[in-house]
């Protein structure tokens, strides 16, 4: 009978290092962030106007991530301006906070979850008398749990690897993949290729 021949996973296994190298990187930077938020606030913002206007906002201030969103509705129709992106640092709190501090937010592990109902109105030159109504919506996460999070597949990708090499080949398995090579005679592992030492040469 003829040996069924080996089936070579190392692009695969290209890819996973790819990955958890790419996740560690990420999780140091967001700590990177996460230092720098104490220092000042970084706000990224998002808009298009017109009768309709939505803003998208991005802030990193005092330890945590503020994502917000904005919809307001306004009559009567409002002129339309082009969308447009704007990132600025500085010293103080450049948004609200006291949002995610109203009766309307539910929390958990420092993660917050907030809405907002606001009615306004005025006079606006060229428009004249206005009534606006904002809905708000935003989310505030701690550095701390999405470094957890980049970090939670290289953490288990690393404790497979440690398994795995603590493993003694007299055990079964294949030392490389884990592969159980319980009944197999020839020598090589049929999952990655890898040949099988002897229990002589394991000692």
């Amino acid at each position: 009978m003829r040996n069924r021949p080996p089936h070579r996973r190392r692009p695969k296994i290209r890819l996973v290092n790819v990955l958890t190298l790419l996740l560690v990187t990420m999780a140091l930077a967001t700590a990177g962030l996460w230092v720098w938020s104490y220092s000042c606030c970084a706000a990224l913002a998002h808009s298009s106007g017109g009768t309709t206007a939505t803003v998208w906002r991005l802030y990193s201030w005092r330890g945590s991530i503020h994502i917000w969103h904005t919809t307001a509705i306004r009559v009567p129709p409002w002129p339309t301006s082009p969308p447009r992106s704007t990132f600025e640092t500085s010293p103080r709190a450049t948004h609200d906070t006291t949002l995610i501090s109203s009766p309307s937010r539910a929390q958990f592990l420092g993660v917050v979850l907030a809405s907002h109902d606001l009615r306004r109105s005025g006079t606006l030159s060229g428009v004249g008398p206005y009534t606006m109504r904002d809905h708000f919506h935003g989310v505030v996460l701690p550095y701390w749990l999405v470094i957890i999070l980049l970090l939670a597949l290289p953490s288990v990708g690393l404790g497979r690897r440690l398994v795995r090499h603590l493993r003694r080949p007299a055990d079964g398995y294949c030392t490389r993949c884990g592969y159980d090579l319980e009944g197999n005679l020839s020598g090589i592992c049929p999952e990655c290729g890898e040949p099988r030492p002897t229990p002589g040469a394991a000692r």
